[in-house]
């Protein structure tokens, strides 16, 4: 455990049966909050209430009822919820199976929270990648695609599509160069945004 207790930013044992939680890896302003009240499922509200922002929190207090943890855990070993902290930024919480009772009820979870915000940054910047021209730095071809699919579900009257073309490009990239086509892309792209 202690070598785990290295990779999550907090680490706590939660027995169900007790409603305790016992702390393996934990940061001071946790501890301080997780003492002001006592029973584990009031103290996992408390904790979140406090490090979550506004935007995560009703996803993450169904995340931690712990009265309801057992048969949202029927046949998993382990589940995730991903958040947004107030000083952290994103981040995931997991509940870990440890043990369960004769009736495979969960008797005993490990919970874990880490600091996920530099690999949700990167994964925002590869999105952002697929659906954006590298020349222009203008949404792209694919992005059109797929805003266009999400519109048909709910197309409003009075939605507008403007479609533009560069023509002769090839025909320019084959006198002048690449150097000159590009320029005419960026310029066209100035003019539409």
């Amino acid at each position: 455990l202690n070598s785990l207790a290295g990779i999550y930013m907090t680490m706590h044992l939660i027995d169900l049966k007790d409603n305790k939680i016992h702390s393996y890896s934990s940061k001071p302003h946790i501890d301080k909050l997780l003492n002001e009240v006592s029973g584990a499922d009031k103290q996992m509200h408390h904790v979140m209430k406090n490090v979550v922002t506004k935007q995560s929190i009703d996803e993450i207090f169904e995340f931690i009822d712990l009265h309801t943890l057992s048969s949202r855990m029927k046949n998993q070993k382990v589940i995730s919820k991903e958040f947004v902290g107030k000083n952290f930024g994103w981040c995931k919480a997991q509940f870990i199976e440890i043990a369960c009772d004769g009736d495979g009820n969960l008797t005993q979870v490990m919970f874990t929270t880490q600091v996920i915000d530099k690999e949700k940054r990167r994964e925002q910047d590869m999105i952002m990648m697929t659906r954006t021209d590298e020349l222009t730095k203008i949404l792209n071809r694919r992005c059109y695609d797929e805003e266009l699919q999400k519109l048909e579900i709910q197309l409003p009257e009075n939605l507008v599509v403007i479609s533009a073309d560069v023509n002769n490009l090839k025909q320019l990239n084959d006198s002048k160069g690449p150097a000159a086509g590009d320029e005419v892309i960026f310029a066209a792209a100035t003019v539409l945004t």
